[in-house]
């Protein structure tokens, strides 16, 4: 289909052409988005909102046709309103961005455009949910215990035990327990200076916390151990 210069005076056909294939390919882009996002992380509203947006997107290249006052006009108008929701995945914003430039190509009359630019966006979407970046993110587990600060061979066991049972792990605080009531406890098992440790750990396959909680327990001078586990979020 040949692609038509954007004009004030195009047919009525064309205007409808226009609308419709916007709206086909808006239902394209939110089929994508519900196959290849899990369904916890689905929001019919968001969905909905992909589908409009084309169909507003359209409605304003209609409107603007080759006008640049039109253009400016319709730029100060929506620079009036002020968006407050905050979509905070970069893949959503993604989604929006589709959703805006199928229905901007479509009001320009560019379908070929249109429809060659939202099929690969579909493609990609589908290829990278099945693919290795659209694994599912691995639990990461906040690991905090208690140890004897000048005992240096007990770094290396706990040490040696993480390597054993996580695939990652980075220590991220170290607090020494040097208040009043524990300096007089401590002296008088004379063990020193206390150190609470806090490390990030992602688990290896086929490891249980219980297994690590375990061997962390069952090695002289850690105590008080603490695990609680979070679900790993993608933040950029």
């Amino acid at each position: 289909m040949a692609e038509q210069s954007n004009s004030a005076d195009v047919g009525h056909n064309l205007v409808i052409l226009a609308f419709a294939l916007a709206f086909v390919l808006a239902c394209l882009i939110v089929l994508t988005y519900q196959i290849s996002t899990p369904a916890l992380k689905q929001s019919l509203d968001f969905m909905q909102s992909l589908i409009l947006l084309t169909i507003v997107a359209t409605t304003i290249m209609q409107a603007i046709g080759d006008s640049i006052a039109r253009g400016l006009g319709i730029l100060g108008a929506l620079a009036i309103i002020r968006f407050r929701t905050n979509i905070r995945s970069p893949r959503n914003i993604t989604f929006t961005f589709a959703s805006l430039a199928a229905g901007l190509a479509c009001g320009m009359y560019g379908f070929v455009v249109a429809i060659v630019g939202t099929v690969c966006f579909s493609l990609a979407a589908m290829l990278l949910r099945f693919s290795y970046f659209g694994k599912k993110p691995a639990l990461v587990s906040a690991l905090k215990f208690e140890v004897r600060s000048s005992d240096a061979d007990l770094n290396l066991l706990i040490e040696k035990t993480l390597r054993r049972f996580c695939r990652s792990f980075e220590q991220v605080e170290m607090t020494l327990l040097n208040s009043e009531e524990d300096d007089s406890a401590v002296e008088e098992a004379g063990r020193g200076f206390r150190q609470r440790l806090a490390f990030m750990v992602i688990l290896k396959k086929r490891t249980n916390f219980q297994e690590l909680s375990r061997a962390l327990s069952e090695t002289k001078g850690i105590e008080k151990i603490n695990l609680k586990s979070t679900k790993r979020r993608d933040e950029t």
